[in-house]
């Protein structure tokens, strides 16, 4: 009986064993609060490591106020990096030799296009708003205006129609919202150097909160065997804007000029549904 005991006894101290382990057990983290409005916080990165800027030239009509010519745009590609693959610097050619023509090239916002996938966090713009869900991140750009949307905790689709911002798809680790990027169309460039990709164009961003929740620092990496000879990593940091801010409508497509000469550029058209 003695026996009997003792081990019924064992038995009841292990489920307390058990109990006690169970509550110990630590609540889960809360995801990461993105939400809020965001701008891009300093120069836009150089992009990848071949797009450096060649000596002695730079991209012409960067102005501040007043017309006042302000730091130039580094916009001219060294061609000879072995990160490009023949067909990328050859279409890269085309663009540094009307720069270097003093052909004025401006990013893809300023033409009303989107600038896709890493160029809307690679380039610098007006400030985006960053709207949060359990299921969804959604990206709100002030230009255009532009919605990009993350869904998270899912796989991606089977099969991913291309388009300008591909399909995102996120997860949190942690403190980190990390979201992948597929399907992207080959009508957007990587940075401001004008740098082509295939639509085999990988992207894997992190974003991660910094200085109490008022940065937002951003990591992301490119993979595409169509045109690079191996992956490349790019970085961005975005500061808090001020809720209270003005976050204005802008009709691109009407107010779609050279700010250097007055020329009308020419509107976005589709001729096709996308669907």
């Amino acid at each position: 009986m003695f026996r009997h005991a003792l081990t019924a006894g064992a038995v009841l101290l292990a489920g307390a064993v058990f109990v006690v382990a169970a509550q110990a057990q630590p609540a889960a983290t809360a995801a990461p609060d993105f939400s809020g409005l965001w701008q891009h916080r300093e120069a836009p990165p150089p992009g990848p490591p071949g797009a450096q800027q060649l000596a002695g030239y730079e991209q012409r009509g960067s102005r501040g106020a007043g017309g006042v010519r302000q730091d130039p745009i580094p916009a001219i590609a060294d061609l000879s990096d072995p990160l490009f693959r023949p067909e990328t610097a050859a279409k890269l050619k085309e663009v540094v030799d009307k720069r270097i023509a003093g052909e004025l090239i401006l990013p893809a916002r300023s033409l009303c296009w989107p600038n896709g996938v890493p160029g809307t966090i690679a380039l610098g713009g007006n400030p985006m708003q960053i709207l949060q869900t359990p299921t969804q991140v959604t990206i709100y750009h002030i230009e255009g205006p532009e919605l990009r949307h993350i869904y998270l905790n899912v796989p991606h689709s089977e099969h991913v129609e291309p388009s300008w911002y591909g399909e995102s798809v996120g997860h949190y680790e942690g403190d980190t919202l990390v979201v992948d990027t597929i399907g992207l169309n080959t009508h957007t460039v990587v940075d401001d150097f004008q740098t082509p990709h295939t639509e085999a164009l990988h992207v894997v961003e992190r974003y991660r909160l910094l200085e109490g929740g008022e940065a937002i620092e951003v990591t992301f990496a490119v993979e595409d065997q169509g045109a690079f000879t191996r992956p490349w990593t790019g970085a961005q940091n975005l500061r808090r804007v001020a809720e209270k801010a003005e976050f204005e409508e802008i009709y691109c497509a009407e107010n779609n000029f050279d700010v250097l000469t007055g020329r009308p550029y020419p509107l976005p058209t589709a001729t096709k549904l996308d669907f």
